[in-house]
């Protein structure tokens, strides 16, 4: 909540004064029972405990809280009643222990408007064509004149993340993707601020005064329009190859949902404006954690030079007489993994797990939660905690080796992803990216900061959003190592819609605060701005279908998931169950849910590898060695199964930086018995994955970026069992698409380590590098990870 202006605390104030005698006493103290609540620090009138979370980020000023209170805390943000779980054990009874009564998430005011309509595919060969199209950019900065030539990792990560998951849904690049990407980079901006309507969710007044509505309606329209444009082109696209007798195309995402639209009856009608939705959710999230975690993972690498080293030398090793980093090659890195779980515990995409809501009350370490109370997961303090981990603000990968820790929702003092039943679903898809993409730039090149910027002069300053970004962008020089081996036409602007779309989605504004105030709804913005982000979405997707439609025109395109969509539409046309508004909701769900996410934590991955020498080079080492070892010279998904250290790594980066620092937010459904405290229903509950993974109850030094840590049977994974580590989330709300996102993570993280060395420019130093965190629904950096490459290993020709 660094953005959140004093203006909007006075504001607060007097809007809410005069509805102060509409406000019921049991808005806080109801469905409590009279127990025993978690412990709060005091408050003030109207507006609760909102002035102990404003002026910082969330999930270090919930952790600093914890720290005094206890690990789990009852807040009042003006009207909102939050549960705040900071440590695996409060994790692991919300995520876990009582995962039925907190399955709920809660809706705000604002959330409403952004989520409006809401309701066997295998994408290796997709995410391996777009790694070719990073490292070719990549190796032109090393072929420039200047032999500093710096490269803006943060633009290249959050570029391919958005280019692959958008093939993987709707089967080819979009025109407009630059646009949409803008336009989601606007959303992510709107999503911090603690606005009126949701600070007051009762209040017509605070959402009549707040712009955040507005805004958000605004961003929910242009994703709308985005979304229609794709599914368009996507029928029309179809449509030329069934004129053409054209049969040989593969199903994509977006063909799947359209033939269920057709063959679902209108009992249980799917309509376009769902599909479109659920387009937009993998759309942001698949687009945003990724690129993110695979930033924070390269920045940490430069200003770690020891990590470095050790997974470019694993990297090469295993890649050795490979002309390029696959998915297959990544299962011999394992210490690139760890450099990523490394990553991901310092730097979690989202900090704060997304709230969850008290279905009833119950009673969480000895507390009762009140019924209807939001819960929130500081996934960023429990990453960052001494009590599970040994210098937990240092990144050493290999803390990782031996302590069977994983973000699988299991582990939960490293749960980056979350756990339980609202674990990240897109753990795989996300992991994917970000360990094929570490691999290939450790695999092809060396790196330098610029300017003889030292390793600890980089900047690692977290920027405030949905996903802990980096506040300044990568900017490292390569230098080639290893030769190097369609995006969607608007990238650019999908990439500017998404930055946009998640700066939306964390806001607390007026409408929130006080959902039962229709003066707050009036009265705010955010509604209006998120509807407008909502509809340029909508737009951008229209768009992607004209473009789906005129490719498909002209032949010769594997079917895609928006391919399957259409055919399911089209197959019963006196059935409108599957509308084309379907479609785009499913794709814009797509986008944004695997593009965030996948991007933020490849970021920071790259930014812990940066301020980590020794972890970047063992990395590099791993993935070259690997590579060698296979006789391959480039990254495959292949590849990615001989690179252990990569995925300690991933590991790392996940706890210190899970894609989602607060995990989703749920409700409490009925009054239940947490930590001995009473939860009562109705309650938001937030899960803060970042305060966890960095508990020092649970990881040795936990602020250090260690993959090593992970190292060994019983580490802890973020598969959703072990709550000191849940960077996805646990239970049954854990993330679906974990494996996609992890396998975009690491075929990416493999690829940038295995073709590249990085430098930090300017001669900083690795502890230079600013590793802000920027306020928003994911954790990103609050500056792009700028970092000069190095061609190390040359990209082959198809890369080119």
């Amino acid at each position: 909540m660094a953005e959140l202006p004093l203006y909007l605390l006075l504001l607060a104030l007097l809007v809410a004064v005069p509805f102060l005698c509409l406000t019921r006493s049991s808005l806080w103290h109801g469905g409590g029972g009279g127990g025993r609540l978690p412990p709060s620090p005091w408050a003030l009138p109207v507006i609760g405990h909102l002035h102990h979370v404003a002026g910082a980020l969330p999930h270090r000023a919930m952790r600093d809280l914890a720290r005094r209170h206890g690990p789990l805390m009852l807040l009042r943000l003006c009207e909102l009643r939050v549960v705040v779980a900071c440590t695996a054990e409060a994790a692991r009874e919300v995520t876990k222990t009582h995962d039925l009564a907190f399955a709920t998430r809660p809706i705000t005011p604002t959330g409403k408007v952004l989520m409006a309509d809401s309701v066997g595919v295998s994408f290796r060969p997709v995410r391996e064509a777009e790694l070719g199209r990073l490292l070719r950019s990549v190796a032109e900065a090393t072929s420039s004149s200047s032999s500093a030539s710096l490269v803006n990792l943060t633009e290249l990560i959050s570029a391919f993340v958005a280019d692959s998951t958008v093939r993987a849904i709707i089967g080819s690049r979009f025109e407009h993707r630059d646009a949409y990407l803008r336009m989601l980079q606007d959303g992510l901006k709107i999503v911090p601020g603690m606005t009126l309507p949701d600070l007051f969710p009762s209040s017509r007044l605070a959402l009549f005064l707040s712009r955040v509505p507005g805004r958000i309606e605004h961003h929910r329209q242009g994703m709308q329009r985005f979304i229609d444009a794709i599914i368009v082109e996507h029928q029309e696209k179809r449509a030329a190859a069934a004129a053409n007798d054209d049969d040989d195309e593969d199903e994509d995402l977006l063909d799947v949902l359209l033939k269920l639209q057709k063959e679902m009856g209108s009992h249980h009608p799917l309509t376009t404006a769902n599909i479109k939705t659920v387009m937009l959710d993998m759309f942001g999230a698949g687009s945003e954690s990724s690129a993110t975690v695979l930033q924070w993972t390269m920045a940490e690498l430069m200003r770690n030079p020891r990590v470095m080293q050790k997974a470019q030398d694993e990297v090469r090793r295993a890649l050795a007489g490979h002309d390029k980093v696959t998915e297959p090659n990544l299962t011999n890195l394992p210490y690139l993994r760890l450099v990523i779980k490394e990553t991901l515990r310092l730097h979690p995409p989202a900090p704060l797990l997304l709230p969850r809501k008290c279905g009833s009350t119950c009673k969480i370490l000895g507390f009762d939660v009140p019924e209807g109370v939001m819960v929130i997961v500081n996934a960023w303090a429990i990453g960052r905690d001494p009590t599970y981990w040994d210098k937990p603000e240092e990144f050493v990968p290999e803390r990782f080796e031996h302590n069977g820790r994983n973000f699988k929702g299991m582990d939960f003092e490293f749960i980056p992803f979350g756990a339980g039943r609202r674990i990240c679903p897109g753990i795989t898809f996300g992991m994917a990216h970000v360990e094929l993409v570490l691999s290939a730039l450790l695999y092809h090149f060396d790196w330098e900061l610029p300017q003889g910027m030292a390793a600890k002069d980089l900047d690692m300053t977290e920027d405030f959003g949905v996903t802990t970004q980096r506040r300044s962008n990568l900017l490292v020089r390569p230098i080639h190592r290893v030769s190097v081996p369609v995006e969607f036409k608007n990238r650019a602007a999908f990439l500017r819609m998404l930055e946009r779309r998640m700066k939306l989605l964390p806001a607390q504004c007026l409408p929130d605060l006080f959902p039962s105030s229709r003066a707050a709804m009036l009265v705010s913005r955010m509604p209006r701005r998120m509807k407008r982000e909502r509809q340029e979405m909508m737009d951008f997707i229209d768009d992607i279908f004209q473009e789906h439609h005129e490719s498909r025109a002209a032949g010769g395109a594997e079917e895609d998931l928006l391919d399957v969509l259409l055919r399911i539409q089209s197959q019963d046309k006196t059935n409108p169950a599957l509308t084309n508004d379907n479609i785009k909701t499913v794709i814009i769900d797509m986008f944004v849910a695997s593009s965030e996410t996948a991007a933020t934590s490849l970021q920071w991955t790259m930014s812990e590898l940066m301020r980590n020498p020794r972890v970047m080079r063992k990395a590099q080492d791993e993935v070259r060695r690997a590579l060698a070892v296979a006789g391959q010279d480039g990254v495959t998904e292949e590849s990615l199964r001989d690179l252990p250290y990569l995925h300690l790594v991933i590991k790392e980066s996940l706890r210190l930086h899970p894609p989602v620092t607060m995990l989703l937010p749920r409700e409490c459904r009925e009054t239940c018995r947490v930590m001995g405290f009473d939860v009562p229903e109705g309650v938001m509950v937030l899960v803060n994955a970042w305060a966890i993974g960095r508990d020092p109850a649970h990881w040795d030094s936990p602020e250090e970026f260690a993959p090593e840590r992970f190292e060994g049977v019983g580490a802890a994974d973020f598969k959703g069992r072990d709550f000191e580590y849940i960077p996805f989330g646990a239970g049954r709300r854990m993330c679906p698409g974990m494996a996609f996102g992890l396998a975009n993570m690491e075929l990416a993280l493999a690829a940038l380590l295995y073709h590249f060395d990085w430098e930090l420019p300017g001669g900083m130093l690795p502890g230079e590098l600013d590793m802000t965190e920027a306020l928003g629904l994911t954790t990103r950096r609050r500056s792009d990870l700028l970092l000069v490459p190095a061609l190390r290993v040359p990209l082959r020709d198809h890369e080119r």
